[in-house]
């Protein structure tokens, strides 16, 4: 069955507009409809494509299903930091409710998807309910900020002197900390639930309690245990969609709907453009041979001369990292310039057919989709320029984007902590292999003036042999590089494929800033035997390199996403042409 997907923000306060995707089939519609209240923190992006999957799976069984983004996360309005957010998320499932009930739909089911189950909780506490689904569900508060508290740790960003912790990128202030320590879906009443699914991972004794709570309580329940489904919480590259468990949830929503009628003639008009006092956001589709989704920010009321082009860092959807692109995107536009966030087509919103295995972060069709995307923008709308921007894997596809084809208009290219700039397949997407010693002479930089670190290497021989090894890779690669240096100086011998095509973007006028987190690699993989050529463009200018100092590889912490953002709008609109 077809399956047909429209996004559109919806108001569900003064000033606060939630993204919102309706997925439901070409024909034979059911009267049920489905919301799903996705994760929030760090998972939303991890997550994002089972939720997607899910939201599909159940549109082909019949259901129109809406996902959103809540408050403060990925295209909606607002700030995690903002004060009222919590009470933005409670409020959210009674708007969406009444959305789909004045659209047609007599009854709406609603699934609790990890740290949305809490959220899902609350709402069943206010209002009657007579299908509720808990995927895979965070059970207390307490452990979902104990979690984030872990998270903050092992990234270095916890802090006792701060109420707002870091969240891995997504901060949760203190009053959402307060209202998290309230909730306890072990022991809350259900009484006004009538039916339940639980979903947990196999041998989770928790969540067999949990079940047994709700029957407890006169609510009809059914409990599957599936195995592996802390594999959908891995980062998105490494993300894997618990399929099993999607169809166990699509069978029991068609055994528990007694509603035998289907609409007719469903045609949704939703309100799709967002306007905020800085900006306007519209949807982006483009018809390519893959199709290509976005969403175009412009600057509310000025006409732009210059876009930024953003595409996916790793595997993870358009509103980037800790939701990088969507706070940069808005920034460059109360400074006048216009940005384009997209999915490749084999990424984020822009999959139309699911393969597990074309979910990668360096797809062969990422050069061909940025291209496609540019002609575009150059044949519909009349920017004086255009900027492409990526971080990790992102820097790698706009980097060959740029060299495949520029536009006439294509005027710099930033690249923000690149791990290798020629990826090819078998080399891990973690850490490319090619790269390894800079990556590696990077990390031990890092390490140097940590005595601790001195102090281990007394005791472990083998950490020693690592570090004399790299000592002897690392004065080979100087001597190789002064050789090159010296045939060039010369005039004999060649350059090397990364000076070559620095060459080619910086001769043709295509300027290139070089952003890199402290204690990443970036600079030293693209520099690493940079030739004269390319050095007499950097001291011109043309090539730039920036460093930003305590960020990690993608900015998990305000500060350092702050000082990220300001530095890329003032890296666009330097000595640029902008109308303001």
């Amino acid at each position: 069955m077809s399956v047909i997907r429209k996004p559109f923000w919806l108001e569900v306060k003064q000033h606060e507009r939630l993204f919102c995707w309706l997925h439901y089939p070409e024909e034979k519609l059911k009267k049920t409809a489905i919301i799903i209240i996705g994760a929030v923190g760090p998972e939303y992006s991890h997550c994002f494509r089972t939720i997607r999957l899910l939201a599909d799976e159940l549109a082909e069984a019949g259901y129109a299903t809406l996902r959103y983004d809540p408050a403060g996360m990925g295209n909606s309005t607002g700030r995690l930091e903002d004060a009222g957010i919590w009470n933005v998320w409670l409020s959210s499932p009674c708007r969406l409710t009444l959305l789909l009930k004045s659209l047609g739909f007599d009854h709406v089911a609603l699934i609790g998807f990890r740290s949305g189950s809490l959220i899902l909780g609350e709402h069943i506490k206010r209002n009657p309910v007579d299908s509720a689904m808990f995927f895979y569900p965070y059970l207390q508060g307490r452990a979902y900020y104990r979690d984030m508290q872990m998270l903050d740790l092992g990234l270095n960003l916890y802090s006792d002197s701060d109420a707002t912790i870091e969240g891995g990128g997504y901060p949760v202030t203190e009053d959402i900390k307060i209202a998290l320590a309230e909730i306890n879906l072990a022991s809350q009443p259900f009484d006004q639930l009538s039916n339940a699914l639980v979903i947990g991972d196999g041998g989770n004794i928790a969540t067999s309690k949990f079940a047994q709570h709700l029957v407890s309580g006169g609510v009809t329940v059914e409990t599957y245990a599936i195995d592996g489904l802390a594999a959908m919480t891995r980062p998105a590259a490494l993300s894997v969609a618990p399929e099993s468990a999607i169809r166990a949830l699509c069978t029991w929503m068609l055994k528990h709907d007694t509603l035998a009628e289907f609409h007719v003639d469903f045609a949704p008009k939703l309100y799709e453009p967002l306007r905020t006092e800085t900006c306007t956001e519209a949807v982006f589709q483009l018809a390519n041979e893959r199709s290509v989704f976005g969403i175009l920010t412009s600057p509310l009321n000025s006409s732009a001369n210059t876009i930024v082009l953003l595409v996916n860092a790793g595997s993870g959807h358009h509103a980037g990292p800790n939701r990088l692109h969507v706070d940069l995107a808005r920034a460059l536009a109360e400074d006048g310039v216009a940005s384009l966030r997209i999915d490749l087509s084999n990424l984020g919103d822009s999959v139309n057919v699911y393969n597990r295995e074309s979910y990668h972060p360096y797809p062969p069709n990422a050069a061909g989709d940025i291209g496609d995307v540019l002609n575009y923008l150059e044949q519909a709308f009349e920017y004086k320029n255009i900027v492409l921007c990526g971080l990790c894997s992102g820097a790698h596809n706009v980097f060959h984007a740029a060299l495949r084809g520029r536009g006439a208009h294509l005027s710099k290219v930033i690249l923000i902590n690149p791990l290798t700039f020629y990826w090819t397949p078998g080399q891990s997407i973690l850490a490319p292999e090619e790269n390894q010693s800079e990556i590696d002479e990077a990390y031990y930089q890092g390490q140097a003036y940590d005595y601790r670190k001195w102090l281990a290497l007394l005791v472990n021989p083998a950490k020693v042999i690592s570090v004399l090894k790299f000592i002897m890779r690392f004065v080979q690669r100087k001597l190789s590089r002064l050789f090159s240096l010296f045939s060039e100086w010369l005039g004999f011998g060649s350059l090397d494929r990364m000076n070559s095509d620095l060459l080619q973007l910086l001769e043709a006028g295509v300027h290139i800033s070089l952003i890199t987190s402290e204690g990443d690699p970036g600079e030293k993989i693209m520099l690493a035997n940079v030739s004269r050529a390319v050095g007499k463009f950097k001291r011109r200018g043309a090539l730039l390199c920036l460093t930003i100092a305590g960020a990690d590889h993608t900015f998990s912490s305000r500060a350092s996403r702050k000082r990220l953002v300001n530095e890329l709008v003032r890296e666009v609109t330097k000595g640029g042409s902008i109308t303001q």
